[in-house]
């Protein structure tokens, strides 16, 4: 009896081991297909831009990125330049197979064909531009025998405007670094070519350029380069 006892005690310690076993094996093979990811590099262009990458079948994925662009004060005069806009990019990546020999932990190269677009709206405020960019600021004259400050040159007399989008598509090759197949950090450069579309007076294109929007006034080939941090589900 004891016998039986211990037999059938012994054959329910098993069945539980291999229980717990097949469950951990099957932990193991759960492919995370989905990844949430940002940009912190586009924080530098005063972007806040978020994406999604969805894996496919053939171990390529598609991702979608949007990003939000915001600087600035309502109350302009003193504020440098001022904008809200958009930026959103698709891009499809063709994965290489993982360099390391561990799954959990894994380095793959890929290369990913991109296209994107670019609206935004921006302000200038009058005081900036007039006391950094005009060649002559202001004259002195007398009306009714009193001397009056008043504009002149390529001054302006109240906050500026201006618009822009531009469109672009290249390439760019990284290499994605997983960790506890969770944890994702996504290095990339590479560059294409964009066209920039821009609604103003071209007096604001210097400002723009110098202060506030980095590349994205300008048309031709440009490089680019980054970081993109995520986690998989």
């Amino acid at each position: 009896m004891n016998i039986i006892k211990t037999t059938l005690l012994g054959l329910a310690i098993l069945s539980s081991l291999v229980s717990i076993k097949g469950q951990e094996d099957e932990k193991e093979v759960v492919e995370y297909k989905n990844q949430f990811f940002m940009l912190p590099t586009n924080l530098i262009e005063k972007i806040v831009q978020f994406g999604y990458e969805r894996k496919l079948e053939n171990n390529n994925s598609v991702m979608f990125q949007l990003g939000a662009y915001i600087n600035g004060s309502n109350v302009l005069e003193e504020t440098k330049i001022n904008g809200t806009g958009y930026k959103i990019e698709l891009n499809y990546n063709f994965n290489f197979e993982n360099m390391t020999n561990n799954e959990n932990n894994t380095a793959n190269f890929y290369v990913s064909p991109y296209l994107n677009y670019f609206n935004s709206t921006f302000k200038i405020g009058k005081n900036h531009f007039n006391n950094t960019y005009s060649s002559t600021t202001s004259d002195t004259v007398t009306i009714n025998n009193v001397q009056t400050t008043v504009l002149v040159s390529d001054s302006i007399s109240t906050d500026g405007s201006a618009k822009l989008n531009d469109i672009g598509g290249g390439v760019l090759f990284g290499l994605k670094w997983t960790i506890a197949k969770r944890i994702v950090f996504d290095f990339y450069l590479g560059g294409g070519y964009q066209r920039a579309n821009y609604s103003g007076e071209d007096k604001f294109k210097r400002p723009l350029g110098n202060q506030f929007i980095g590349n994205f006034v300008k048309i031709g080939i440009l490089g680019r380069s980054g970081i993109r941090m995520g986690v998989t589900f």
